[in-house]
């Protein structure tokens, strides 16, 4: 090639990248995420305060483990089990469940570092590394001093968006939850439960998963789209990566996670357990997908969501022995109907109201199913 078309070359390129990045910019720490959180979804990392209402007793029972080592049943097993198929058991507390529950939930997203280009087409192209983290923290609405329990979550990852139209991310995905002392005290106070406990065994911490719902990291995508200013539709995707740092319980881990370094794994493999082998289609997929309408007014914005929460962990019955792919998912829908205030009080204050079936939004309650209604106060957008 002559040095003239080189040139040539050089100066079409130059003159191309002016026109497509002529607007590019750099900006560290903005806290407006690329990629919102999604108003009906349970598990929302958002700031608000709501009162659960459940059409049943929920945080009724714990699950335990049989220690196959020494032959001895934990309470609610009333023999040693000769096989590996029921090692784990609920046991009931005998005290009511409780049916009222405050929830308090805080978080926020932030944008590390974002890069900005003006394009001719669907402008800003904007891409971040995005850290987004919150804490759940559920009361019994009766004994308001003592917790329930904690949900903690977090994502790290990369966001996009294509002016207001598109906006993706990807990235990892934390779950942890924790019981707090309303429950333990429960547990330890129990008449029947420390009855069926020699004196040495009546510390909770024997309980098996007692103090987690645990999923360290799960990888996430998702993907918003919005073909009206109005409207807002969305799907996301988790599972477990292969080289999964931590899951619990041991029942919903997949076959390929099981490693050295899932210490639910290790510490079941060391009790000599067993389980029959699952198939590579499970993956402990939790798939969501759902819809957003939003009309302003005087006030300031009204908005309808709905979510739709999958559990490909359904099928494992959360027991060991009981997975099959022939299982049912779990499944959970959630409505909010949502008034915010912010042309009259200049704050991003809002009455919120909803209507959930399927999952209690407190992790550690895996497998306990309910129909329960909302209304709260949210302090986010």
């Amino acid at each position: 090639m002559s040095m003239k078309k080189k040139l040539a070359m050089i100066l079409a390129l130059s003159i191309a990248c002016s026109v497509l990045f002529a607007g590019l910019s750099i900006k560290a720490f903005d806290f407006q995420n690329l990629y919102k959180e999604h108003q009906a979804n349970p598990s929302q990392i958002t700031t608000d305060f709501q009162l659960l209402l459940s059409d049943r007793g929920l945080m009724d029972s714990v699950l335990v483990l049989v220690n196959r080592q020494d032959g001895h049943a934990y309470p609610n097993q009333t023999e040693a089990l000769s096989d590996y198929d029921k090692v784990y058991d609920y046991y009931k507390f005998t005290d009511e469940p409780a049916t009222v529950f405050a929830r308090a939930r805080m978080g926020g997203g932030m944008s590390l570092a974002r890069v900005s280009i003006d394009t001719p087409f669907l402008s800003p192209l904007q891409l971040d590394l995005n850290i987004t983290g919150g804490l759940s923290i559920y009361y019994n609405y009766e004994d308001p001093m003592r917790i329930i329990g904690i949900d903690g979550q977090y994502f790290y990852g990369a966001e996009a968006s294509l002016g207001s139209l598109v906006a993706m991310r990807a990235g990892w995905y934390h779950t942890s939850t924790h019981y707090g002392d309303w429950m333990l005290y429960r547990l330890t106070s129990d008449p029947v439960y420390n009855a069926r406990c020699n004196s040495d065994e009546s510390d909770p911490e024997h309980i098996y998963g007692l103090e987690r719902y645990l999923r360290m990291n799960d990888f996430q995508v998702g993907l918003e789209i919005k073909p009206l200013d109005s409207l807002r539709l969305y799907a996301e995707l988790n599972w477990a990566p292969r080289k999964m740092m931590g899951m619990d319980p041991w029942p919903i881990i997949p076959e390929y996670a099981q490693n050295d370094s899932n210490a639910s794994v290790a510490e079941s493999s060391s009790n000599g357990m067993t389980r029959p082998a699952y198939s590579d289609a499970y993956k402990a997929f939790v798939l969501s997908t759902g819809a957003e309408w939003t009309w302003p007014n005087k006030l300031g914005r009204l908005i309808a969501a709905y979510d739709l929460h999958l559990y490909q962990d359904g099928q494992t019955g959360y027991q060991v022995g009981y997975y099959d792919a022939s299982n049912p998912w779990d499944i959970s829908h959630s409505i909010i109907v949502k008034q915010t205030f912010e042309k009259v009080t200049n704050a991003n204050i809002g009455l919120v109201a909803g209507l959930h079936t399927g999952h209690f939004p407190f992790t550690m309650a895996f497998g306990q199913k309910c129909n329960y209604l909302a209304f709260g106060l949210s302090f986010n957008r």
